[in-house]
């Protein structure tokens, strides 16, 4: 051997800061609650008021409500701006109870498509005494911010299908399931779209 190349890269992870304005797509569709928060606690201040908000339309913003209620939940060994998988996981050690889904939505992409990633799925989400909670990293060039998806279909539909009707999501691959009654009991039937 004569030679050889060795590259070096540097990861630069991806972390939620603080209040940024979503693409008109994103608002488009209505399906997020996007919390105003100037600091670096969007993903607390996410969690906190998917959790603690009775009004799923008008997020509190920023307020003493939203303040007391996340000392109600315990935040140790999370640092912020928070890392999708590290903090999730911890916020799901130090609140059972909950899990935590991050998909991430990256704005710099051109095809729509490849804008969206699962950024983290929690092991938790069979678990039907388990509240889910899921959240969305969006980026543009300038920063990174959480918001809170407050419906699934609206998010990955139009990903998968034309239809415009309602659908349940799968967590692990934004593909539609048909949730069909089964003697007072919910079944999900995953319906596989095929497209040309």
């Amino acid at each position: 051997m004569e030679s050889y190349d060795i590259n070096v890269a540097t990861l630069q992870q991806i972390n939620g800061r603080s209040y940024v304005k979503l693409s008109n797509v994103l608002r488009d569709q209505k399906a997020f609650l996007n919390i105003k928060s100037y600091d670096d606690q969007c993903f607390a201040k996410s969690i906190t008021e998917q959790i603690f908000s009775r009004n799923r339309k008008v997020a509190n913003r920023d307020n003493d409500e939203l303040k007391r209620n996340m000392k109600k939940l315990n935040w140790k060994g999370i640092e912020f701006p928070a890392d999708p998988v590290k903090a999730s996981k911890m916020f799901e050690t130090n609140n059972p109870g909950y899990a935590i889904n991050v998909y991430g939505y990256d704005d710099t992409v051109k095809d729509e498509d490849d804008k969206y990633s699962i950024q983290r799925i929690s092991d938790k989400i069979l678990d039907p005494k388990i509240k889910i909670i899921n959240l969305l990293l969006y980026s543009n060039a300038e920063t990174n911010h959480y918001v809170i998806i407050k419906n699934m279909s609206r998010t990955f539909r139009s990903l998968v299908t034309k239809f415009k009707q309602a659908c349940a999501i799968c967590y692990n691959c934004y593909k539609p399931c048909k949730r069909i009654g089964f003697e007072g009991t919910s079944i999900f039937f995953l319906i596989y779209f095929l497209f040309t």
